[in-house]
């Protein structure tokens, strides 16, 4: 406990720096965007552990991280990086889909509040994939997000204990300020109610699509049949789509 700070725990002493995992170029492979060149910016930690995480090398506070550019060149970063070298790795592009990612990005609000201003400058459409938990911080961001893809998480899912619904519900109702979309992964544990439930609150907020994503890559994969019936629940409330994680497919980021 007196030893060595995690990365972490230094970062949020310094509004001015974040811990980083990585930044690449890709497709982007899930949600309404699926199939867009979106640049990726992956942001270290979470406040959430999902049995079905596959990004848990986030989780991982390194030393330093990669960026790769459309190139294919690659460049080594330290951790934790501060405002002015990070917003130097994007000074020769404009007009690229940022996609803030994780992790969870939201926990390291004031570093976003520093750097994308300079970013919406320079033309960039920002693009924040969230687990929609963390309303007080989406607040004070919110002016520079040009699109939200908020993550609906299923209680069971999540070995934290919370009341994630009531969450998600004060989250989407800040999010609904700017183009958002809700994402839930579903598997062979989703009910009924659990669509229901959430397909409420969207509709009654305001209406926007729900995708649905199959848990993939694990023994709750849902069966096809089942499927389909949270499709239609879903679908008798506000527009609904089914799409699996893509890039997987493609053997992408």
């Amino acid at each position: 406990m007196f030893g060595k700070q995690p990365l972490l725990v230094q970062h949020i002493m310094s509004n001015d720096t974040a811990v980083i995992t990585e930044i690449f170029p890709s497709i982007q492979g899930e949600g309404l965007y699926v199939g867009d060149l979106h640049f990726f910016v992956r942001f270290a930690n979470c406040n959430l552990n999902c049995y079905y995480c596959d990004t848990k090398e986030s989780f991982k506070e390194s030393e330093n991280f990669i960026f790769q550019g459309f190139s294919g060149v690659k460049k080594i970063y330290n951790n934790p990086i501060n405002t002015k070298d990070f917003l130097e790795i994007f000074e020769n592009y404009s007009n690229e889909t940022i996609s803030l990612t994780g992790g969870e990005p939201l926990l390291q609000t004031d570093f976003l509040k520093k750097i994308l201003p300079d970013l919406k400058k320079n033309g960039h459409i920002i693009y924040l994939e969230t687990n929609g938990t963390l309303a007080n911080e989406l607040d004070e961001i919110i002016e520079y997000v040009d699109i939200v893809s908020m993550d609906y998480k299923l209680d069971y899912t999540i070995q934290n204990k919370l009341n994630s619904h009531e969450l998600h519900e004060k989250f989407y109702k800040i999010a609904s300020q700017k183009e958002v979309f809700v994402k839930m992964v579903v598997d062979s544990m989703t009910i009924i109610s659990d669509v229901e439930k959430c397909a409420e609150m969207i509709s009654e907020i305001e209406k926007n699509y729900l995708i649905l994503q199959p848990a993939t890559g694990t023994i709750n994969t849902p069966a096809e049949e089942h499927l389909i019936a949270l499709f239609m629940t879903a679908s008798e409330y506000l527009p609904t789509k089914l799409i699996p994680q893509c890039h997987k497919y493609m053997s992408m980021k």
